[in-house]
């Protein structure tokens, strides 16, 4: 039997409901699923091989691929295999005692690419970038306990993770659908993927065919349940997540042009550089076509 190890943020249901259904003992792969701890240890695991594939932002991927000053200091041959989501209600929320302009953001690393995001929500609320500190707190379900506990007043959330703070609290202010298109996750590699990587990103897009397409509802549900702490109700709005067009998982794993150029101007826009010039012109060099 294969083996394949797996980097997540927050625990996959697309992996799970592969396992449980069988679709991987079927073709013979065994995947480890890890929890990374914050986008700069998860690329350094994919750099030694700790971990053989990567589900995380895109704008990570474009950050240690082209950009001298990521937070590793080095390029790495970082490619995307294919989209996974919309950004599965990507949020801005706050914590309960906050009414108008936060003094804390929480995000993973401030040049991230859910950091942007963060920035832009708040600038279109009327808030200065800069007029805020910035707490460097790692993964979202991370933040989202700080975000309840009251350790920063404001973060970025999303995967069922905003759905449990605000059960507990929180509030969601705005979400990505007021920025543009957008693609939350990508499934990532360094250099180029094994045979056993290639099948099971196949397996993942065969499953997400049969989520968007009704299959696998009770699943997800009692998954999200599980995983997540939530109650039935907060597990279907999860569900309903998932399948929403806007917010949701991306069949066939495309990566549109659009997407990419939303955030390219993100990252432009709070940190400048040129080194991202030309990338949509040669879009193969970033996206391995499989």
């Amino acid at each position: 039997m294969r083996s394949v190890s797996v980097g997540t943020f927050t625990k996959s249901i697309l992996l799970e409901v592969a396992q449980i259904e069988g679709y991987l003992e079927g073709l013979g792969i065994r995947v480890y699923e890890i929890s990374v701890p914050s986008s700069p240890a998860a690329f350094e695991m994919l750099e030694s091989s700790e971990i053989d594939l990567l589900i995380t932002s895109p704008d990570n991927v474009l950050a240690y691929r082209y950009l001298s000053k990521n937070p590793l200091g080095r390029k790495l041959d970082a490619r995307m295999l294919g989209a996974i989501d919309r950004g599965l209600g990507l949020s801005l929320c706050y914590a309960s005692d906050v009414d108008l302009a936060p003094l804390t953001l929480g995000v993973d690393v401030p040049t991230s690419g859910f950091a942007f995001v963060g920035y832009e929500l708040l600038s279109q609320l009327g808030i200065p970038y800069k007029s805020y500190s910035v707490e460097n707190l790692g993964s979202t379900p991370k933040r989202q306990v700080a975000l309840v506990r009251g350790i920063i007043d404001s973060t970025i959330l999303n995967a069922g993770n905003e759905i449990k703070a605000i059960s507990q609290g929180a509030r969601k202010i705005a979400d990505i659908s007021a920025i543009g298109p957008y693609i939350g996750s990508v499934l990532a590699v360094i250099g180029e993927p094994s045979h056993s990587v290639l099948a099971l990103i196949e397996i993942i897009n065969q499953v997400i065919k049969e989520i968007l397409t009704g299959e696998h509802a009770p699943l997800i549900i009692d998954i999200a349940k599980r995983n997540l702490e939530l109650t039935s109700a907060q597990a279907l709005d999860h569900y309903n997540t998932l399948i929403d067009p806007m917010h949701g998982l991306v069949q066939g794993g495309k990566i549109d042009l659009p997407s990419l150029r939303t955030l390219i101007d993100l990252r432009n826009k709070y940190l400048p550089t040129n080194e991202l010039d030309g990338v949509l012109a040669d879009i193969s060099a970033l996206v391995r076509a499989h």
